[in-house]
């Protein structure tokens, strides 16, 4: 396994784009990021898709890696980097 330095980026976070009105009630949140952008709710679902970046450990308090939302286009893109 490669070692990574802090702020070494590690992976995107990739899933279906969805405003948070887009989500149903009775989604499975369990792979869901969201995010503010513009003022406004965001979320990168990553239930259905292979993303391996949706395992890592983001936690604020203690997490190994923090996420960043980089906008290229105008489209958002979660990337996680390094903390540690």
């Amino acid at each position: 396994m490669d070692a990574y330095s802090k702020g070494n980026f590690i992976a995107e976070y990739r899933g279906v784009y969805c405003t948070k009105e887009d989500d149903a009630s009775e989604s499975d949140y369990t792979f869901q990021y969201f995010f503010s952008i513009e003022g406004m709710m965001k979320c990168i679902d990553a239930n259905t898709v292979d993303c391996l970046a949706k395992y890592a450990n983001d936690d604020r308090n203690g997490g190994n890696s923090a996420m960043k939302v980089l906008v290229f286009n105008g489209q958002p893109h979660l990337c996680l980097f390094a903390s540690d």
